[in-house]
């Protein structure tokens, strides 16, 4: 069970790179403008969209035949126009919360997902109850732990608490990662089949286009993988 976030942010991720895909062939003035905010964007959808944005860039350096100049000037263009689109949220955070972060939610995510009772698909752990335990939503004990905490506090509490865990359950964290790593790209089909196999096709079919796009252009084939 991918979560609706993830699902977004792979689309966005996928027209950020068509987007500008073109450079340096095509070099219109709105293309860096308009990748800097979509990468924006999804920085704010999910913070894990900038380690994608940072191997594209990686990419773009890898091409021999791009001009330094130009490839400076469209990074330089969409870099600050990214930073303009999702900065105002982390000022938010640090006047309202104390610290400039992007979200509150990683320490509480983990917490419910790794643990004794955890499942490595969160419906089947949504399910069996066990996410309402540790979770704010469900559980009254955590979600009054927060409020008397605050959001950032509670949030690297939580952190902590599951880095606590796994080091004293190597073997079951890994087996959790492990199958969720599988899951993602097959997902468990106990609770929702028919999106569970759609994206079952999807993973089947994507195998042999990395094979022919590895024939016309390997760096991009390089970068997906």
């Amino acid at each position: 069970m991918p979560q609706w976030d993830a699902v977004y942010t792979a689309a966005g991720l996928m027209i950020l790179c068509a987007c500008s895909a073109r450079f340096p062939e095509r070099m219109d003035n709105w293309r860096p403008i308009l990748s800097g905010t979509l990468l924006g964007l999804l920085i704010l959808l999910n913070p894990l969209a900038a380690i994608v944005g940072a191997a594209w860039i990686v990419v773009f350096i890898g091409r021999k035949h791009v001009l330094q100049i130009r490839l400076l000037r469209f990074l330089a263009v969409a870099a600050l126009t990214a930073g303009a689109v999702f900065a105002p949220w982390p000022l938010r955070n640090w006047r309202t919360l104390g610290s400039p972060v992007l979200r509150t939610n990683l320490g509480m995510t983990v917490y419910a997902s790794n643990n004794s009772c955890a499942h490595s698909s969160m419906a089947v752990t949504h399910a069996s109850g066990c996410y309402d335990v540790y979770h704010p939503n469900g559980s009254l004990a955590e979600s009054l732990k927060l409020v008397s905490m605050g959001e950032v506090a509670y949030d690297r509490f939580r952190t902590e608490s599951t880095l606590g865990w796994i080091h004293q359950n190597p073997p079951r964290f890994v087996q959790l990662t492990a199958r969720r790593v599988i899951e993602f790209w097959f997902p468990n089909t106990l609770k929702e089949p028919v999106s569970a196999y759609g994206v079952w096709i999807c993973t089947a079919l994507s195998i042999p286009g990395l094979a022919l796009l590895w024939k016309r252009q390997a760096l991009i084939a390089r970068f997906l993988l």
